[in-house]
């Protein structure tokens, strides 16, 4: 009998597999889709095997047919949602597909909530900026105004007392003098606001902790010294936590003041200037000769006098900058004094000697500083140019930053050579002198560079010594930075640059005089050209021809002396072609509009920042009419079209050096001193406070100065209101110095209130800036 072949039942498993569980019967049903079609999952399984296209194509049709009609919160496990769907909803859980609960109203803040919210830091930065937009170089408001507006502050949020509190008392500026009626109110002839403060401070000690740095008024001529050091030393014993004096600085002669015994007791002063001056007992000993009872030298210090100079020093163990000046015929003696109290400074950064005859300071004294970050000396007859260069290769030197060489007549560059070389933290080296230094005649140059710092970034060169020309120290730097001897120099400031090295180093400028330099060039005596034109003005106002010139330097620092720069004739001027290297062209012909001086060869101190722009912008000019390129357009004739020059500028496109000629205002350098504070600076100005005009030396009110047009018009303050034209800001004040009387924000909006604008105007006030010493 035949048999029948067997029959094989298709299987949802595929060929060469063992056969598995069963799967449930719901895997086998058609699905119902949106679309209306049915999808059997059994022809996959009649098919043998799920492929992974159809599986994404059926995963990606669900996907996209979801909607809020398929699904809802009350969805059950028939209806098709799994188990742990059904349960997250009735969790309440939201979905994608769940529309979303109406949102609740927010509670409305109460006044004052979300400011409350703001961090201190937050705050603090919101009171360093309107500080700072008070008081910075160039602002119309002055200190006066910033205190007011801080009150304002403090008085607007409860949260604002604490930190505008801090703002207000960290740093006191009482600049100029009083009013009239502040001195009726508290019935005093000087030193009300000093008064107040010494009262506030001795009555709050929290306030009394928060003051770092005091400024007091400066003493009227009227007011005797002993006084008023004795004013402000009651208001210094009421700070504490004092750390600076500033725009304030009594001379000492070596007899016990009050102001200097305050000073001494506070532990955490971090700035002391000292300006010397003769003590009685060395009066005395150059008037009597020596005899041999004397215990000490013919021109030394008692030894009490020498101790309390010392005690002094015990308590200022946190104290970073020592500045010591002499006047003439003061000095500190015995020889180790100066040295003893430089090293009973543990802290100390910061070091200025000026004017220190060699008993007080010389080489003996230089060697043995400690490790400083910062060192200026000026005038120092006892340090020598040996001892500079020795000086450099000492451990402790290592650490030295920034370095300041005024009028301490270094003799030679290898000693330059040696502080560029052996000070690797060096950044700012500055030096000032009349003289050049020199090569030694037995010592050749092989290699370039000659001097050379990895380190430095900024150069302050001014040696004014010959008129017409550059020195041969001027040629080896210049050559040594070409040679890339400053690989980190960022700034180049060299006043006397006659025949444009240095500028030609530099990047070049579209522009480096400023616009008011033709018009305020100093000059003294009689006009030097013979017609009636004054030093720096020109017949011509529209373009800088070359009838710019020089003239005599004015100021307290510089003796009379020919701008070399602006002759005719001579490299550099603007008469004389100067090619883009740093040459000369042809010279033209002498004029007998400009005779010699006789002061041409007369040594100067410093440069004057005025003419040395004059001069920069005339050597610029020149080189943009020599363009280093000619672009010629021909057509297809060979006719020629158009001749440009292009690439007429002065320097080095590679160069990151930045040619500076102007002075740093915020730290109170001026053209005159050639854009260096120097110690006796601080003796001399007085940082803007004074406005001529007004008699605030003297302590009374505004003489001097108009009354209002408007009667009425007062201020808390007292003061008597000056015209609209002698405000800050007007332009009618005729020969005086302008000062802030507090309306610097009332010509930029529209105050109804007459009372509620004069509320704020004050007595007129210079604005005093804080002299920073190079």
């Amino acid at each position: 009998m035949e048999h029948a072949p067997p029959i094989h039942m298709p299987t949802a498993h595929s060929e060469g597999s063992f056969p598995g569980p069963e799967r449930p019967g719901g895997y086998n049903k058609p699905r119902r889709l949106s679309n209306s079609s049915a999808s059997s999952a059994t022809s996959s399984v009649v098919s043998g095997q799920d492929s992974f296209d159809s599986r994404m194509r059926t995963a990606s049709i669900a996907s996209s047919q979801t909607s809020f009609d398929s699904y809802s919160p009350g969805m059950s496990p028939r209806s098709g949602a799994t188990p742990t769907t059904w349960a997250n909803s009735a969790a309440g859980q939201q979905y994608p597909w769940q529309r979303p609960a109406p949102l609740k109203q927010r509670r409305k803040a109460k006044p004052g909530e979300l400011f409350a919210a703001l961090p201190g830091e937050v705050l603090e930065m919101i009171l360093e900026e309107l500080r700072m937009l008070h008081l910075q170089s160039g602002s119309n408001s002055c200190a006066t105004c910033w205190m007011r507006d801080c009150c304002s502050v403090a008085m607007s949020a409860r949260k604002f007392l604490k930190y505008a509190r801090e703002a207000l008392y960290q740093h006191i500026q009482l600049v100029g003098h009083e009013s009239p009626a502040m001195k009726k109110r508290t019935k005093t002839t000087y030193g009300s606001r000093l008064v107040l403060l010494r009262r506030t401070l001795r009555a709050n000690a929290q306030i009394a902790v928060i003051v770092r740095s005091l400024k007091p008024p400066a003493r009227p001529l009227s007011v005797g010294a002993v006084a008023y050091n004795d004013l402000v030393a009651s208001v210094v014993m009421a700070c504490p936590n004092l750390e600076r004096l500033v725009g304030y600085y009594p001379t000492y002669d070596h007899s016990f003041q009050r102001l200097f015994q305050a000073l001494s007791t506070r532990t955490k002063l971090k700035d002391m200037n000292w300006i010397l001056e003769p003590s009685a007992q060395q009066r005395q000993q150059r008037t009597r000769p020596p005899t041999h009872h004397d215990r000490w030298g013919p021109e030394d210090l008692p030894p009490q006098e020498a101790q309390l100079f010392m005690a002094f020093h015990a308590n200022w163990r946190q104290l970073t900058t020592l500045v010591v000046h002499c006047l003439p015929g003061a000095h500190l003696s015995p020889a180790n004094l100066l040295e003893c109290t430089i090293r009973a400074l543990p802290s100390l950064q910061n070091l200025y000697v000026s004017h220190a005859p060699m008993t007080t300071f010389n080489d003996t004294t230089l060697l043995s500083l400690p490790s400083l970050k910062k060192l200026s000396l000026s005038y120092c007859t006892g340090v020598t140019t040996a001892g500079l260069s020795s000086l450099a290769t000492r451990q402790a030197s290592v650490s030295m930053q920034s370095l300041t060489l005024l009028h301490m007549n270094v003799e030679s560059l290898p000693a330059l050579a040696r502080m560029f070389s052996y000070l690797t933290n060096l950044r700012t080296f500055t030096i000032v002198q009349t003289y050049a230094p020199e090569m030694p005649p037995d010592e050749f140059i092989m290699l370039f560079p000659y001097l050379a710092s990895r380190t430095l970034r900024k150069l302050h060169w001014d040696i004014p010594y010959l008129p017409n020309m550059t020195t041969p120290a001027d040629t080896i730097l210049a050559r040594s930075i070409s040679a890339g001897g400053f690989p980190s120099l960022r700034a180049l400031c060299t006043p006397h640059d006659p025949e444009g090295l240095f500028q030609s180093l530099c990047a070049p400028r579209e522009r480096i005089d400023h616009p008011a330099d033709r018009y305020r060039a100093p000059f003294s005596g009689p006009t030097a050209t013979g017609s009636g034109i004054p030093w720096g003005h020109t017949r011509n106002n529209s373009s800088f021809s070359s009838t710019h010139t020089g003239g005599s330097f004015g100021g307290s620092k510089t003796t009379g002396f020919w701008n070399s720069a602006a002759r005719p004739g001579t490299p550099g001027s603007p008469g004389t072609p100067v090619s883009p290297g740093g040459g000369t062209g042809s010279t033209p012909p002498a004029s007998p509009l400009f005779p010699p001086s006789p002061d041409a060869l007369v040594p100067r101190e410093n440069s004057n920042l005025v003419q040395a722009r004059l001069a920069a912008q005339a050597r610029l000019e020149a080189a943009q009419r020599m363009p280093r390129f000619l672009v010629t357009v021909v057509d297809e004739r060979g006719a020629l079209v158009e001749k440009v020059g292009v690439g007429a500028f002065l320097g080095r496109v590679e160069s990151r050096i930045r040619y500076v000629l102007t002075p740093n205002e915020a730290a109170g350098a001026t053209d005159e001193g050639g854009g260096v504070v120097a110690v006796e600076d601080l003796v001399r100005e007085d940082g803007g406070e004074m406005v001529a005009g007004i008699s605030d030396r003297d302590g009374g009110g505004a003489g001097g100065q108009k009354k209002s047009k408007r009667r009425g018009g007062g201020d808390r303050d007292g003061g008597v209101d000056s015209d609209v034209e002698g405000s800050s800001g007007g332009a009618g004040s005729k020969g005086r110095k302008e000062g802030c009387t507090g309306r610097w924000n009332s010509y930029n909006c529209v105050v109804m209130d007459k009372k509620e604008k004069e509320r704020w105007w004050h007595q007129e006030r210079g604005r005093w800036r804080e002299l920073v010493l190079s």
